[in-house]
């Protein structure tokens, strides 16, 4: 799914043919439909708990280091990435009209395409605030925020790095380390959703990666 959103993203900042844009939008909505998600929120942050090939997730669930410094700043700097973005189904679909009305030649979608599209991401999920966000001209989506995590040295990022170091032996299998409960993912999904900046919620993924390996 989040493939298909990015080649969805590309083709309306590329201003392609709306024939183009539609069939990267179809892509992702078959997508979604069939990831398991209620939204694509839902989706990016259960990959991000999941932490499948993240150096760092691997590193805090074998314990017995601490986690470095590069680790934890590409990892922020990562998850504000990410978050610029992940916006709303809703907001997905506007781009996509928008770009295929102003593509040349334009094309309007029947109102019933449109209420069929906008029921994709109306499951519940985490909280989301929709925005209405039209792309500019020069091809940025309006996804930044402007935000920025201080995870530097003397933060919690860097007490999480020496729990973690002290929390497990060197060479602890991930595979061990029993799982969260659906409800622990559901709030810790719901505490970084929430969060203004993503980074800012590192430490808990750190201690969660910990506890409960990667997967």
């Amino acid at each position: 799914t989040s493939q298909a959103f990015l080649v969805l993203v590309a083709q309306i900042a590329m201003k392609s043919s709306s024939a183009k844009v539609m069939v990267a939008y179809g892509n992702f909505f078959r997508s979604s439909l069939g990831n398991g998600a209620d939204t694509f929120l839902d989706h990016v942050l259960d990959e991000v708990i999941a932490g499948r090939h993240n150096a760092l997730a691997a590193a805090c669930a074998r314990g017995g280091r601490v986690p470095k410094p590069v680790e934890i700043a590409a990892a922020a700097a990562d998850l504000e990435l990410i978050q610029r973005l992940c916006v709303s189904e809703t907001t997905v679909l506007n781009w996509c009209r928008l770009a295929a009305k102003n593509a040349s030649p334009g094309r309007v979608q029947p109102d019933s395409w449109l209420a069929a599209a906008g029921k994709l991401g109306a499951g519940g999920g985490v909280s989301f605030v929709v925005e209405k966000v039209e792309p500019p001209e020069d091809g940025n989506m309006g996804i930044g925020m402007g935000i920025g995590a201080d995870v530097g040295k003397g933060t919690d990022a860097e007490a999480a790095a020496a729990a973690v170091a002290a929390g497990g032996g060197e060479g602890t299998a991930a595979a061990v380390l029993a799982p969260a409960s659906a409800a622990a993912r559901r709030a810790l999904r719901q505490s970084i959703a929430q969060s203004w900046s993503w980074g800012q919620a590192l430490p808990s993924l750190m201690k969660h990666w910990h506890d409960h390996g990667t997967g």
